[in-house]
């Protein structure tokens, strides 16, 4: 790819290539009679290569430039002459100096795509109105999003309170085996397994409305409440 300018929008170029994992060669060429160059970092170290302006437009005018360039820099007869050397392939040409760098004639080249700064705004108009399009999309997955994290946090508020209620029921059932253990090891062990079950779906089943409760009230004033109710009523 060849950069034409060694000013701010062609450093602005080659700082968008680098970042965009661009061609592999980038050359920047520095019309004869624009002093410094403002390309630094992987693309442009070896500094800009000379350029000198076209001499004469196709169009017979010649504009002064807002950069102090009085000719067209890319005239017709140097792109026909580029194309002519390398036949069977198109050539993409991106002008976007004002006023222009490039022969408008230019684009009328066969294999020759000539843009122009409106073609370039209107392309990224294009651009950012299909971005645009997208934000319905993206409001409706942040809407969900925030749901399912009111959710998820309403959800874990109250499961201190649970697992509180949980570890107090368990220590009951289990402290009250403790103590019948000499008479469950005489009935044997198939007897503790199902004593053992037993008790474990009891606790479970009268935990179970509670604990459901909980969960739904959490974060609202009624949660609270119960949640407090139940701190109470179990000492927890």
């Amino acid at each position: 790819m060849l950069i034409v300018g060694a000013g701010e929008m062609g450093a602005g170029f080659t700082k968008a290539l680098a970042q965009a994992d661009g061609p592999a060669r980038v050359v920047v060429a520095k019309p004869l009679r624009q002093a410094g160059c403002r390309h630094r970092g992987p693309v442009g170290r070896r500094g800009c290569q000379p350029l000198e302006a076209g001499r004469r437009a196709r169009s017979g005018r010649h504009r002064p430039h807002l950069d102090g360039f009085p000719e067209i820099v890319l005239d017709t007869d140097r792109i026909d002459k580029a194309m002519r050397s390398r036949p069977g392939r198109p050539l993409l040409v991106v002008d976007v100096a004002v006023p222009r760098d490039v022969d408008a004639a230019a684009g009328g080249i066969g294999g020759v795509s000539l843009f122009d700064v409106e073609d370039v705004r209107r392309f990224a108009e294009a651009h950012m109105a299909a971005r645009r399009g997208e934000i319905p999309v993206v409001r409706a997955i942040l809407a969900e999003e925030l749901d399912r994290y009111r959710v998820t946090s309403v959800a874990r508020s109250a499961a201190p309170v649970v697992a509180a209620l949980r570890a107090r029921a368990e220590s009951i059932r289990r402290g009250e085996l403790e103590r019948q253990q000499a008479r469950l090891e005489a009935l044997g062990p198939e007897a503790v397994k199902i004593v053992e079950a037993v008790t474990k779906r009891t606790v479970a089943k009268l935990l179970h409305e509670p604990t459901v409760r909980v969960k739904e009230a959490a974060g609202s004033p009624g949660g609270e409440r119960l949640a407090e109710a139940l701190r109470n009523l179990f000492d927890l």
